[in-house]
């Protein structure tokens, strides 16, 4: 009688797990837009930011001198913002021989984080310092991602030392 017991027991705990198994349904995965939308830190992986249909960013130019630049912006509060005050001109000055940014004249909402900088990235420092990354280095200062240069390498060696004027409009 009491191995009976005991077998009934040892029955009714494993029950539930009888459902666990590997279960390959694709209507249960998340395809890659729906994970890049969901889990926006998930986007940038060693310097790389995964393919994603254009609904997902917006496409902007940035101009110095003679040289155009294009890049890429996440959809979020900030850069929808951001989006709104296009074309804007900043005078950017250099920081650190690795930084370009300026301080804008309006706010953007923030969702700061602290991460490794990679060059390209185009990031908030608070809630009004536009900053262009053109080094790859870790910091302990949070910033809020932006975006990124699609061609960071030309980008990187037509900056130069020093301050420069940068327009930035949407890409057409």
């Amino acid at each position: 009688m009491k191995k009976a017991v005991c077998f009934i027991m040892i029955a009714i705990m494993l029950s539930p797990f009888a459902g666990c198994q590997n279960n390959n349904d694709s209507s249960l995965a998340l395809d890659e837009t729906t994970a890049a939308q969901t889990f926006p830190s998930e986007k940038y992986i060693n310097n790389e930011v995964l393919k994603q249909n254009d609904e997902s960013v917006y496409s902007i130019i940035l101009k110095f001198g003679d040289n155009s630049y294009s890049a890429k912006l996440y959809k979020n509060e900030s850069t929808d913002e951001f989006m709104r005050k296009l074309p804007l001109t900043l005078n950017m000055s250099d920081l650190n021989s690795n930084e370009k940014y300026d301080y804008l004249d309006f706010t953007l909402p923030v969702n700061s984080e602290n991460t490794e900088i990679k060059s390209g990235d185009i990031m908030l420092y608070g809630d009004n310092c536009f900053v262009v990354f053109y080094e790859s280095f870790r910091t302990s200062y949070s910033y809020t991602r932006l975006g990124y240069i699609e061609n960071t390498q030309d980008f990187v060696n037509a900056l130069g030392d020093g301050n420069i004027t940068i327009t930035i409009d949407v890409k057409e």
